[in-house]
């Protein structure tokens, strides 16, 4: 189901004028014009989540993640690193951590940037010129 268009709207609204908004001003939002979710989808959605939660805990002895999500013919799979003898496995895990660290860092870079104009390092031009790089990328 596509989510109402009206919630981003009055969200992206709220987000031009505040730097702020909280969880249950977006809970709000989202009830005024979303449908009421399916209670037996809620509650499979919670299972997946606590499934979620315990494998991204599976760590090795020194606390380094061991199991990650990829994408499986059937759905998601984890994948156990320290244990796989597939090095296509491997690969599919290397590709979607370097996705997630590539959008990672754009977000460092941007928050250095506003940090250095906010400290007075850099003028209010600069700043401009960087919105004007993001929209288009």
């Amino acid at each position: 189901m596509a989510l109402d268009k009206r919630i981003k709207e009055k969200i992206n609204s709220i987000m031009e004028s505040k730097p702020h908004i909280g969880m249950d001003e977006l809970v709000e939002i989202v009830k005024e014009y979303a449908p009421k979710p399916d209670t037996d989808k809620l509650i499979n959605q919670e299972y997946r989540r606590m499934a979620q939660r315990i494998m991204s805990g599976y760590k090795d002895e020194k606390g380094v993640r061991d199991c990650f999500s990829v994408k499986a013919d059937n759905g998601n799979e984890y994948v156990n690193v320290s244990r796989t003898t597939e090095k296509a496995d491997l690969q599919k895990v290397r590709q979607q951590l370097s996705k997630k660290y590539r959008g990672l860092n754009k977000s460092l870079r941007k928050i250095d940037v506003r940090e250095q104009i906010l400290d007075g390092q850099l003028s209010m031009d600069i700043e401009a010129d960087q919105k004007r790089r993001q929209i288009n990328e």
